[in-house]
């Protein structure tokens, strides 16, 4: 079977879960519209990577995958949606042999043709920002559905995304795809998350990551700074004495929910030194004292 999949993400068809998902976050990273904007290219191996992490990390879809390829994904199982689908699929070709019963199982392809089948899913991607996926959201907008007679029309879905979700996971709202052939039942609508980039901050997995910034004499002495939650509310936060640039400060529970879990993932506070660009001169004295003091020679 094709490899496509996999070489979305640069990884072997043996690669491990753990692999598949470090693999797609390094290329999220590196591909994601807000870092590329207006490239087109970026945007489509964007989508491309985000469809391959969102087969490959589910075990069930992985496995229809690596055994049947992506018609075994399309058709909803292991390449076929039923008995009539397979019937219906071959029909042809077994009609020059069989003379309409196909394969010597009796079965007449026009009553194989007319037999109820399940409509097709329909997948699109939904863009949030990140303090909608830490606090969940409800999306209502338009998909186009074929009706009776085959015409495109737009139908309203609304979709609740839960709190504590990630960009490449997929939502399934069932029922809202595409109608079902001679009575069959529709399909599903997947839609699969993708989360914007936040100036501040930045994810890694239920925790956050951003920066706090420290003076010298605050980092030298030590103080206590408000730091800033992704809500917009403050926190407030003791910096020890002593403390150097890239220390972490972390404050527990201010992070994101955890997905299907209680509890909430840390705020990390990696401390950046915040040095000032002009000093008076009175300031310049102070710390060249200082730097004597310390022995720190400035000349």
């Amino acid at each position: 079977m094709s490899d496509e999949l996999y070489e979305r993400l640069g990884v072997s068809r043996n690669a491990s879960a753990d692999e598949i998902k470090k693999a797609y976050r390094r290329k999220a990273l590196e591909l994601h519209p807000d870092r590329n904007p207006g490239d087109a290219a970026a945007e489509e191996a964007f989508k491309a990577a985000s469809e391959a992490y969102q087969i490959l990390s589910d075990s069930q879809k992985r496995a229809i995958y690596d055994r049947y390829g992506m018609d075994g994904l399309r058709a909803g199982g292991g390449g076929f949606q039923d008995a009539a689908d397979i019937f219906s699929h071959f029909q042809d070709i077994f009609s020059d042999f069989f003379g309409g019963n196909i394969g010597g199982f009796g079965v007449d392809p026009r009553v194989a043709r007319n037999a109820p089948r399940r409509g097709s899913d329909l997948r699109l991607m939904l863009r949030i920002t990140l303090a909608e996926a830490a606090d969940g959201v409800q999306r209502e907008f338009d998909v186009r559905v074929a009706d009776a007679r085959g015409a495109e029309e737009p139908r309203k879905v609304r979709v609740s995304v839960p709190a504590g979700i990630d960009t490449g996971q997929t939502l399934r709202v069932s029922g809202q795809g595409q109608p079902g052939l001679n009575g069959g039942p529709p399909g599903n609508l997947y839609v699969t998350i993708d989360i914007e980039a936040h100036e501040r901050f930045e994810r890694e997995g239920a925790d956050l990551l951003t920066h706090l910034d420290v003076s010298f004499a605050q980092a030298a002495l030590g103080a206590k700074l408000e730091a800033t939650l992704l809500s917009g509310d403050t926190k407030r936060v003791e910096v020890p004495a002593g403390t150097q640039p890239g220390d972490a400060i972390v404050i527990e529970g201010a992070g994101m929910p955890k997905l299907e879990r209680r509890g909430r993932g840390r705020l990390i506070c990696v401390v950046r030194l915040k040095v000032p660009k002009r000093l008076n001169s009175k300031a310049k004295k102070l710390v060249k004292e200082l730097a004597a003091a310390l022995d720190e020679p400035t000349d």
